[in-house]
């Protein structure tokens, strides 16, 4: 008699799915059972229904779990592809984006696509051979950093090979942040077209390396290279000379160390700044346990109709991966996912 009291006043298009106090307050004025308020809350909170088309209107679950910025450079750099963007006149539609996570400093090229062959050579050509192999490359899990080819040149290069989940852009947040301002700086020269951004890309990226970020109060370039950038434009200046090589390697051993040093501290103290403004008004998930079933929320939202499914599944958690990540397997279809907590709607 209650659960089909619960399915008319909550599941019928006249009762719409709406929340928990709506659902109590039509029920209460004409029904009366010990326990009501309780058993029509776990009956609205276990609707699978509401669970897959409604917006969670809450801070999404997870507080931020800064990546420990490096003590060097080329200790960790972030890999990433931007785009598609619109095409160019040589062909090209993305942009690969490789970031030093101390230094700021990056690398770019423009593509014509986005496969592993093209971020492998990437990774070979434009940084091993010319600034040396990096200790940690951090990278989301698009299938063109996790092919083979990808995979055996990162192991036999020696390169540690970390993985973001795709749509938690905050786990490789400085690359993400560079993307933006590189767009920014390029759509401000292209022609009308759009047709020769390339044209411009390696021009917004020295500028973006010369310039003075304000976490390290600094440029990426004279971090990365030990000496101040010197621009087309500069008048001649003064040039200190020193009396031998050797005084100059112990003046610049003795400035990286410093600037080092510095550019560590700040972004220490930035991430903290961040972390505060971040976690404000929200909670972790409490540890889900395996066979535990979830809904994933639906990240690519503006490609949604309308009236279609906020979150889809349900999935079936197999592990947690570290405090904010869980491996999770489709009960239908068995493919498995690697997603952050803030994707994670509990079925109950």
């Amino acid at each position: 008699m209650i659960d089909q009291l619960l399915q008319a006043y909550h599941d019928s298009p006249t009762s719409g799915h709406l929340g928990i106090n709506k659902t109590w307050n039509k029920i209460r004025d004409r029904y009366f059972w010990p326990g009501m308020f309780k058993k029509i809350k776990h009956y609205v909170l276990s609707c699978t229904k509401c669970k897959q088309f409604k917006i969670d209107r809450t801070k999404p679950r997870g507080k931020l779990q800064p990546i420990e910025p490096p003590t060097g450079v080329l200790e960790l750099m972030g890999l990433d592809f931007v785009g598609p963007v619109p095409q160019s006149s040589n062909g090209n539609k993305y942009i690969l984006v490789c970031t030093d996570y101390l230094s700021r400093y990056a690398i770019t090229q423009a593509t014509s696509n986005c496969t592993a062959e093209t971020a492998a050579r990437f990774l070979v050509e434009k940084v091993i051979l010319q600034y040396s192999v990096p200790k940690q490359l951090l990278t989301d899990r698009g299938t063109h950093f996790m092919s083979n080819v990808f995979e055996a040149i990162a192991s036999r290069c020696g390169i540690h090979h970390i993985t973001a989940t795709t749509y938690h852009p905050q786990c490789n947040g400085l690359t993400e942040r560079f993307n933006a301002t590189l767009v920014d700086s390029i759509g401000t020269y292209v022609n009308q077209q759009q047709s020769d951004w390339d044209d411009y890309l390696p021009y917004a990226t020295f500028a973006y390396n010369t310039s003075k970020q304000s976490t390290l109060q600094m440029e990426p370039f004279k971090l990365m290279y030990g000496r101040d950038p010197i621009l087309p434009f500069d008048t001649p200046s003064h040039i200190t000379k020193l009396s031998s090589v050797n005084d100059y390697y112990d003046q610049l051993v003795r400035f990286l160390q410093q600037a080092k040093s510095s550019a560590w501290y700040n972004i220490k103290q930035q991430q903290n700044v961040y972390k505060r403004i971040y976690d404000t008004g929200r909670q972790d998930l409490s540890p889900l346990k395996p066979g535990q079933l979830v809904f994933l929320k639906q990240m690519m939202v503006k490609n949604l109709r309308k009236f279609s499914p906020k979150y889809y599944g349900p999935f079936r958690v197999i592990r947690q991966l570290g405090r904010l990540n869980y491996e999770v397997k489709h009960i239908n279809d068995g493919h498995i996912e690697k997603v952050h907590v803030s994707r994670i709607r509990i079925i109950i």
